[in-house]
């Protein structure tokens, strides 16, 4: 892509990759991996002709999600449709470097990020991520 002057890369990170994740570390660490690496490559890349975005979404109806065998009912959550949140992403390609999509997963980002202290905000997702958890796996 750099090499031809043009082209886009779409990371999908989550919101968990702004606060951490426990009972979710690993999933959550290699969220915040990819931010990291994104944003980096955003500006790397960005003289080359290369877009590059970091797609941050919150709870979004997917098949992993079926699959991962948590509850995510036990908690009351705003589902984003797959196709809505990949529709914000390659609309804003090109003219951000990180989005997340939908406005309630927005204001809890920047709640999380900058008026709480951090362990609070780990404590507030850790007790989220407990009641969607099988107890046994505690």
């Amino acid at each position: 892509m750099s090499q031809r002057g043009n082209g886009g890369i779409i990371f999908v990170s989550s919101v968990g990759a702004y606060v951490g994740g426990p009972y979710n570390a690993n999933y959550i660490a290699s969220k915040a991996f990819l931010l990291n690496l994104g944003t980096a490559l955003h500006v790397e890349l960005k003289p080359k002709g290369v877009d590059v975005l970091v797609l941050s979404p919150g709870p979004t109806r997917t098949e992993m999600v079926d699959a991962v065998g948590v509850d995510f009912s036990k908690v009351p959550m705003n589902w984003m449709k797959a196709g809505t949140v990949a529709a914000a992403g390659l609309r804003a390609l090109g003219h951000k470097s990180m989005l997340v999509p939908g406005g309630i997963n927005k204001k809890m980002v920047t709640m999380m990020t900058r008026f709480m202290p951090r362990q609070m905000a780990l404590s507030m997702f850790g007790s989220m991520m407990s009641k969607t958890m099988d107890p046994s796996l505690l």
